[in-house]
C-alpha cells in the first residue's frame, strides 16, 4: 500500500483550487484541441448546474461568450511572476475563423441552426510572438442540436454531484436507483422550497446539451389546488414550493433572446405531506481511490438520507437531522447550496480530520445516523488511511510554504464531541471555519477525480 493517508487531504485542497466548479464563483476552463488556448465561459449551462468545461453539443439559438486566453503550458504565455498575457494581446496573435451554422453576436457566438461548427485559431505575426510567446495553430469543434429533438428533465443537484464523482463501499459507482432521472416524477415535501436542476439531453450525444437558462422561463400548471411558487435561477436551477397533494406540470418556455420559439416539457412535481413519509435509509459515499492505490475507496465524503413514501417513491426536501453515533467525523451542511437537508458533508475542504495523522496504515470506522420524526436509520462506514507520502508532502509544503499537517476539524461530532451542534436544517455551525463552507460541500459532493458509468448497486449495509 502506497502513501495514501493524509495525501487525501492534500488532494482535496488541490482539487478545490483546480476543479473550479460553479459554486466557487469562477469560470471553468475549456481548452482547445491542441491545448494552445483556454476558453473561459460563464454563459452556458451544461448538465446539472455546471458550466462548459469539455466539448458538448450546444442548443440552437444558444449564445456562447468565452474569454479567449493563452494556456500556461505554452512558452511565453506567463511571465516570471506567473501573470498571463492579457486577452487582447493573445487575440492579436491569431486569425480566427468560424465554420458551420454559427455567427458572431457582439462578444458572443450564436448557434444559428443544427449542424457541426468549428472555431479555428491560426497563428499570425504579433508583438507577443516577437517577445517570446510561441503558440501554434489550434481550434475547437462542436455540434449544434435542434430543440425539436432535445429532452428536458429534472435532477436533484445533490444526486448529480454524488453520482458523477463518488463511489460506494465497494469502490463501485453509486446507485442511480433512487436518483431522479428522465421521465421520473419528482416528489417534494409539501410547503418546502425544494431545488431541482434542469438538464437538457439529446439522443445522439452522451454529453448533456449546453444552453442559456436565463433566456428561458419555467411555467407551472396545476389541475386543482393552489398554484406552486416557482423560482428560476441561473445555472438552470428551479426551486418549487407546493402544497400537499398538488401535482404541477412544468414547462420550459423560450424568451425573446432564446433564438427559438419551441417550448419543452420539463416534468412533474408532486407535493407530499410530511405525515406521508414512511421510511428513511442512510447511504454513505466515499472519495474514489487514486489510480496508483490498492485501496477500494478513499475516506467517507458524505451521506444521503433517502426518504420514501409508502409506495417507495423517494421524496426530496425532508428536514433530516444528522449525527455521528460512533467514531468521529466532521459533520456539517451549508444551506447556501442547492442541496436539501437529506445530504450532509462528512469531510473538510482543507483535509482537517478528527484524528491524528496515522504513522502506519490504520482502519477507521464510524456510524452516521439520520432521523426524521419517528423515522431513523444509520450506516456504518469503514476506510483505511496510510501514513502520508513524505516526498509528496514535502514538495507540497515547499509549494504552499507550510510543512505542518492540516489542523483538526472544529466541526467534529461523535460520542466524544457532545457539545458539537447537530447538522439539521437549522444548523448554525456551517460557516464557522475560515474555509468557505460552500466550497467544502462542493468538494465533498463534487470531487471530479474520475468519471464512472452509473450502476444500480446497493450501498446500504
Amino acid at each position: 500500500m502506497g502513501g495514501d493517508g493524509r495525501v487525501w487531504a492534500i488532494a482535496l485542497v488541490l482539487l478545490g483550487s483546480g476543479a473550479c466548479d460553479e459554486f466557487v464563483g469562477c469560470a471553468p476552463v475549456l481548452t482547445t484541441d491542441n491545448g494552445q488556448l483556454e476558453l473561459h465561459d460563464q454563459t452556458l449551462t451544461v448538465g446539472a448546474c455546471r458550466r462548459l468545461r469539455e466539448p458538448a453539443p450546444l442548443l440552437e439559438g444558444a449564445r456562447w461568450c468565452p474569454a479567449v486566453r493563452c494556456s500556461g503550458d505554452v512558452t511565453g504565455c506567463e511571465n516570471d511572476e506567473g501573470d498571463k498575457l492579457v486577452d487582447e494581446v493573445v487575440a492579436a496573435c491569431f486569425e480566427q475563423t468560424l465554420a458551420g451554422p454559427v455567427e458572431r453576436d457582439e462578444a458572443c457566438l450564436r448557434m444559428v441552426e443544427p449542424g457541426d461548427a468549428r472555431w479555428s485559431f491560426d497563428v499570425q505575426p504579433c508583438d507577443a510572438r516577437r517577445e517570446g510567446y510561441s503558440p501554434s495553430d489550434d481550434g475547437i469543434g462542436w455540434s449544434i442540436v435542434g430543440v425539436d429533438r432535445v429532452e428536458a428533465h429534472l435532477q436533484s443537484p445533490g444526486d448529480a454531484f454524488a453520482l458523477r464523482s463518488l463511489v460506494d463501499e465497494d469502490g463501485a459507482p453509486l446507485s442511480a436507483e433512487d436518483a431522479l432521472g428522465p421521465g421520473d416524477v419528482a416528489y417534494a415535501v409539501a410547503d418546502t422550497a425544494v431545488p431541482f436542476a434542469v438538464v437538457l439531453e439529446h439522443p445522439d450525444h452522451e454529453a448533456a446539451v449546453g444552453w442559456n437558462p436565463l433566456d428561458w422561463e419555467v411555467l407551472a400548471e396545476v389541475e386543482s389546488g393552489p398554484a406552486p411558487v416557482v423560482q428560476w435561477q441561473d445555472l438552470g436551477l428551479v426551486t418549487v414550493t407546493l402544497s400537499a397533494g398538488v401535482e404541477a406540470s412544468l414547462e420550459l418556455v423560450p424568451g425573446p433572446d432564446a433564438g427559438v420559439d419551441r417550448p419543452m416539457r420539463l416534468g412533474t412535481v408532486v407535493g407530499v405531506a410530511p405525515d406521508a413519509l414512511a421510511s428513511l435509509e442512510v447511504v454513505a459515499a466515499f472519495a474514489p481511490p487514486p489510480d496508483d492505490s490498492d485501496l477500494v475507496h478513499g475516506p467517507v465524503a458524505g451521506a444521503r438520507a433517502i426518504v420514501r413514501t409508502a409506495d417507495g417513491d423517494p421524496v426530496y426536501g425532508a428536514d433530516v437531522q444528522w449525527e455521528v453515533r460512533e467514531g468521529e467525523l466532521p459533520l456539517w451542511r451549508d444551506e447556501a447550496l442547492p442541496w436539501t437537508a437529506d445530504y450532509v458533508a462528512l469531510a473538510e475542504l482543507d483535509g482537517a480530520a478528527c484524528h491524528d495523522v496515522p504513522d502506519r496504515p490504520r482502519a477507521f470506522e464510524a456510524v452516521i445516523g439520520a432521523s426524521l420524526g419517528e423515522l431513523a436509520d444509520q450506516a456504518r462506514v469503514e476506510w483505511i488511511e496510510a501514513p502520508p507520502d513524505e516526498g509528496l508532502l514535502g514538495s507540497l509544503g515547499d509549494l504552499f510554504g507550510d510543512d505542518d499537517p492540516p489542523p483538526k476539524s472544529d466541526r467534529c461530532q461523535g460520542p466524544g464531541f457532545a457539545d458539537a451542534p447537530r447538522a439539521g436544517c437549522g444548523c448554525t455551525a456551517t460557516n464557522e471555519r475560515s474555509t468557505p463552507a460552500w466550497a467544502g460541500m462542493l468538494l465533498v459532493l463534487g470531487l471530479a477525480v474520475r468519471r464512472r458509468r452509473l450502476s444500480r448497486r446497493k450501498n446500504h449495509r
